[in-house]
């Protein structure tokens, strides 16, 4: 087996074994390859993006995390591999995360806001995640 598809392969078993950082001298894709966590943390933003203003728990925590009111056809998945690195390079600047070659990235877009989650980095049994505008400037970090 050539040496870079032997790194591509503990790559992709690192991202499915959910280890919290890549072994040393692996790089990972910066686009995360886990399509259940990218539809749990769509559904979670669409969820609070569509809530009601009535609603006064989702519209605190809409406020609280920079997430923009907005039809459910404007949260989207970003999967270009520019914009997933773009992102990567921005949320691995916030404290106590893995290295940024470690991180591998769930990109949803909410209206012109970016949300960025990597499935590894947790805080206790939630994940941690932020929000960015669309000159990668961190706008709020919160878990979910």
């Amino acid at each position: 087996m050539k040496s870079a598809t032997l790194l591509s392969s503990l790559a992709i078993v690192w991202c499915l074994a959910g280890m919290r950082s890549a072994p040393a001298g692996i790089s990972v894709p910066a686009c995360s390859p886990d399509t259940a966590t990218a539809k749990r943390f769509q559904d979670w933003l669409g969820f609070y993006a569509t809530a009601p203003a009535a609603d006064s728990e989702a519209t605190k925590w809409r406020g609280i995390i920079k997430l923009p009111a907005v039809a459910k056809s404007q949260i989207v998945r970003v999967t270009a591999s520019s914009t997933c690195s773009a992102a990567r390079t921005a949320y691995a600047k916030l404290p106590g995360l893995a290295p940024e070659t470690s991180l591998s990235v769930i990109v949803v877009k909410a209206g012109t806001t970016y949300f960025v989650v990597d499935p590894t980095q947790m805080s206790g049994e939630y994940k941690l995640a932020a929000g960015f505008d669309s000159r990668w400037r961190n706008l709020s970090s919160f878990t979910f």
